[in-house]
């Protein structure tokens, strides 16, 4: 019994072991499976050294549970890690090296570029260097032509002269205009003067008709009217019925001409027509004048009266008043108003009715000037006394100014303000409706004349020891002008008072800039002072020789260079000639032009 069933006890552990055997061997089948696809895409990974992904695979494998595998597996294993810690190590290494290296490239692209800068810099210095260079070679060129300009004239090359001193100043620039322009205005006066009128009778003085565009002469009494554009062809000459003319005025817009020889009044058209006489006087004519508008004519007279005649209607009006001669007569700005001034030191206002309208002074030991406001209701007047006082037109003094010392010779308002500006014979003072009071003559010395501009932004002053000082009416600052030989005498602005002419004692002209800048000296030897004056357009100086016998006409200098420099291909040969014969090394045709 026993037996039997330790038999069957046997036999069912046999068959047990059949099953589980069975069992076993299709699990380990699956594992098998699993395991060897994990362990070739590890090795797929490995071959294509993608160690991170075969260890992935192959820890897949382990999960498996192929158990025969499990040693050659933990071999590829331990084989994938190591390659993937040494693929690891050297991609920190590459990303370190690579690091370093970006940084090494930023540094000696830096460096290239400081060194690019520098290189760069460098040749920005070498070029100002050369630009400088050559820059000193022109001033230093440019000097020597101009000096060589005034030899050139006195050879008799004139125009030679001329194109040296344009291209001096060209080649220089603004290092030697000053002096280049002087230099240039000689050349100029030299080269491009020219007569336009000559006479056998001594010419004793010379006024411009701006309207007409011509010059009048006066030569002893008879009159030669000029077209100094055409120059002597076109002269109409006559000679007013009188022995000597005494003096003349010009009509500021149709320029009819006044002349006056003791107690008789000529008027004539610029024509040379005589249209009216007058003997209105009983003893000489001291001075006459147009009214602004040309309406009017005033005579004045040591018959102290003054005679005003309507020269639209020919009637006239006698004012009578004064106990002395009259010397001067003005016109308001309107024309409604016009003041008389005597040596009986009293200033008289009228109508143009004839109607006095007030007595100005009386109490004055003389007055010396007097004037019209703007506005033509207001005058001031000038005194022996040293006193400036406004007047209403009632005649009452609504100021007084008393800080001349000494008698004041000239007073002007100043346009559309109430500032006046005085000259005394030691002062020129600039005054406001409040008094404040600008000494603009300091330091001048005895002051002998002024003249304010034709725009009235300023006067020009002149006195002695040489002085030469234009005042700014604005804020009363000024500019002394240098180069007088000796003091001047008169002074007269061009038309848009960019230049001014000075005639001085020692028989000279000047002609300025309102910079200061000395343009033109014509001195003793060539001219004759007291009679240069500005053309219509003030393109010109129109000057008596110092023999008297003709007057000549010279550009202005800055007009000419300018034209030079529109018209410069027409002197390219003539400077070409200059470079040649004085082998000037910074100069082309082109004056240096870079």
């Amino acid at each position: 019994m026993i037996t039997r069933n330790r038999y069957y006890k046997s036999l069912l552990t046999l068959f047990l072991a059949i099953g589980l055997t069975t069992v076993s061997a299709q699990s380990n089948n699956d594992a098998y499976r699993c395991y060897r696809i994990a362990v070739d895409q590890g090795l797929k990974s490995v071959r294509n050294k993608d160690f991170g992904q075969a260890v992935q695979q192959f820890n897949a494998a382990y999960s498996c549970n192929y158990e025969m595998g499990k040693d050659s597996l933990q071999l590829l294993l331990n084989q994938s890690a190591k390659a993937l810690n040494v693929a690891k190590i050297k991609a920190e290494k590459a990303e370190v090296l690579a690091k370093q290296n970006e940084a090494e490239e930023a540094r000696l692209k830096e460096v290239a570029q400081q060194a690019l800068k520098e290189k760069e810099k460098a040749l920005e210095a070498e070029e100002i260097a050369l630009l400088e260079a050559k820059r000193q070679g022109k001033r230093v060129e440019a000097r020597r032509v101009l000096e060589l300009v005034d030899e050139a004239s006195e050879a008799g090359n004139h125009e030679e002269a001329l194109v040296m001193a344009f291209a001096g100043i060209m080649l220089g620039g603004e290092e030697v205009i000053e002096n280049g322009m002087k230099v240039f205005g000689r050349a100029v006066r030299d080269s491009l003067s020219r007569t336009i009128y000559s006479s056998e009778i001594p010419i004793e003085a010379l006024d411009i008709l701006s309207t007409q565009k011509t010059v009048m002469a006066l030569s002893q009494g008879e009159v030669n009217i000029i077209d100094h554009h055409g120059g002597s062809k076109d002269v109409i000459s006559f000679k007013p019925i009188m022995n000597e003319v005494a003096d003349h005025i010009v009509a500021p817009i149709g320029n009819h001409l006044v002349f006056w020889a003791a107690k008789k009044v000529q008027l004539w058209s610029p024509n040379g027509v005589l249209i009216q006489e007058y003997t209105d006087h009983d003893d000489n004519i001291l001075f006459a004048n147009f009214s602004n508008d040309e309406r009017y004519l005033i005579t004045c007279s040591r018959d102290n009266t003054a005679v005003l005649r309507n020269l639209n209607t020919n009637s006239f009006k006698r004012f009578v008043g004064h106990r002395s001669p009259i010397y001067e007569a003005k016109f308001s700005l309107d024309n409604n108003y016009l003041l008389t001034r005597s040596s009986d030191g009293l200033v008289i206002v009228w109508d143009t009715d004839g109607n006095e309208k007030c007595r100005i002074g009386g109490d004055e030991v003389y007055i010396y000037d007097a004037d019209f406001n703007a506005t033509s209701d207001k005058i001031v007047t000038a005194s022996a006394k040293g006193m400036v006082k406004i007047w209403n037109l009632s005649g009452q003094a609504i100021l007084e100014l008393n800080d001349h010392q000494s008698a004041v010779k000239e007073v002007r308002f100043l346009p559309n303000t109430d500032q006046v500006i005085s000259r005394s014979t030691k002062n020129v003072k600039l005054w406001n409706g409040d008094q404040e009071i600008i000494d603009v003559s300091n330091n001048m010395g005895r002051t002998k004349g002024m003249q304010a501009s034709h725009l009235q932004l300023g006067t020009l002053l002149w006195g002695k020891n040489k002085s030469l000082r234009f005042v700014e009416h604005k804020d009363g600052k000024s500019q002394e002008f240098l180069g007088l030989n000796t003091d001047v005498n008169k002074a007269i602005f061009s038309p848009l008072d960019d230049y001014f002419l000075t005639t001085s004692k020692d028989e000279s002209v000047m002609l300025w800039d309102t910079r200061g800048l000395l343009l033109i000296d014509w001195n003793s030897n060539n001219q004759y002072p007291l009679s240069a004056i500005f053309s219509e357009s003030g393109d010109y100086v129109l000057t008596i020789s110092s023999d008297r016998r003709s007057v000549s006409s010279c550009p202005i200098p800055k007009n000419v260079f300018e034209k030079m420099k529109v018209d410069l291909d027409y002197w390219k040969e003539a400077i070409q000639k200059v470079i040649v014969k004085y082998q000037l090394e910074f100069m082309d045709s082109n004056l240096g032009n870079d």
